[in-house]
């Protein structure tokens, strides 16, 4: 099979779906507008640092689509990657929504509405992370059973417990997030300063970096709680799992809906972790309240320290939480299990459209 991705090539997401399927032995090409590098295919880079510039390559595209001959245009993102995907006119024709994309670019203006609907009419099959992103797809251009949920699946053997999850020592509370408005790392640092009131023996460990490092890291400095609390900044993906396994407790206080599925969420619970999430976009999805992590509400750091506080008080609930988010990921978020998902609907859309 002959697949052409319209998609990041920066993006760890695209990155794996194009490495799944040139394993596959399919025959996979790449076009993107974003620096980088992807294995087992061929990359098209158009340099363009202005989303509504993409649609001046079109021409150029659709050239090259006719020199690569695909059989299959896949397009990763509808507001932009999509959009181009859908002047091409070709068939047949999947658009993956990933979240912000379909949640908060629409509500900007009529425009940015029209542009995505514009979108989603012209695919033959789409394609969301979770169940919330669906109905939202469906209420945007409902497409008549054209939606089809594949989530961002996790590698549970690269993400696997390490070996003393439950310790007597100090605890371990940890995210996994871009350092911007959106992952609510600022109520996870709040939140922290009020359990190291009740708890001496905590750790706070930040991994990402992000617009608003400085910002937080000055937050730390005012709520006095600067020592115990470490910025790791940004680390490639190979090396989440090193950092997951040395924590006890992951939170994800994300505050805005476009967060419609979690996938460090879904990494953390493979690796044993229990999960702390907010109740917004699709967190309640992929952490099951009072099964494999605790929910409470957005932008509450009383809330969080207070769930934070009971999975210190109580390691046997952690153990309990993490064991049963890690079969919650091996059932239903297998990596291997969700792309074969997606390959199965190329093999449909393909004889849809012979």
């Amino acid at each position: 099979m002959r697949i052409c991705y319209l998609a990041p090539a920066n993006s760890v997401h695209t990155r794996k779906w194009v490495g799944y399927f040139s394993r596959k032995g399919h025959d996979v090409h790449l076009v993107s507008f974003h620096p980088g590098e992807a294995e087992g295919c061929k990359v098209y880079h158009f340099r363009s640092s202005r989303k509504f510039c993409y649609l001046l390559y079109v021409p150029l595209i659709k050239a090259l689509v006719r020199k690569i001959k695909p059989q299959i245009i896949h397009a990763h993102y509808v507001s932009s990657y999509g959009l181009v995907g859908a002047c091409l006119g070709f068939r047949p024709f999947l658009i993956s929504a990933w979240g912000s994309d379909v949640v908060d670019f629409p509500r900007r203006s009529w425009l940015h509405r029209w542009l995505v609907r514009y979108s989603l009419r012209q695919a033959d099959m789409i394609t969301a992370t979770s169940r919330m992103l669906s109905g939202t797809l469906s209420g945007l251009a409902p497409q008549n059973g054209k939606v089809f949920v594949v989530p961002f699946g996790v590698d549970s053997d690269r993400f696997s417990p390490g070996e003393d999850r439950i310790r007597n020592k100090s605890v371990t509370i940890g995210i996994v997030k871009t350092l911007s408005q959106k992952y609510g790392v600022e109520y996870l640092i709040r939140a922290f300063a009020l359990v190291r009131r009740k708890h001496e023996k905590v750790k706070l460990v930040i991994v990402g970096d992000g617009p608003l490092r400085a910002d937080f890291e000055n937050l730390c400095s005012e709520l006095g709680c600067s020592q115990d609390i470490r910025f790791v900044g940004g680390v490639p993906n190979e090396e989440v799992p090193e950092y997951l396994r040395a924590m006890d407790i992951f939170v994800v206080p994300s505050v805005m809906e476009s967060e419609t599925f979690g996938v460090a969420a879904v990494e953390a619970q493979s690796c044993g972790l229990p999960v702390v999430a907010s109740k917004v976009g699709g967190l309640p999805e992929v952490v099951l309240d009072g099964k494999t992590g605790l929910i409470v509400p957005p932008k509450d750091s009383a809330s969080l320290a207070e769930a934070i506080g009971l999975l210190i008080e109580k390691p046997e609930l952690r153990e309990r939480l993490g064991n049963q988010g890690r079969r919650f990921v091996l059932k239903n978020y297998q990596w291997i299990d969700n792309a074969a998902r997606m390959e199965r609907l190329y093999e449909a859309s393909l004889g849809s459209s012979s």
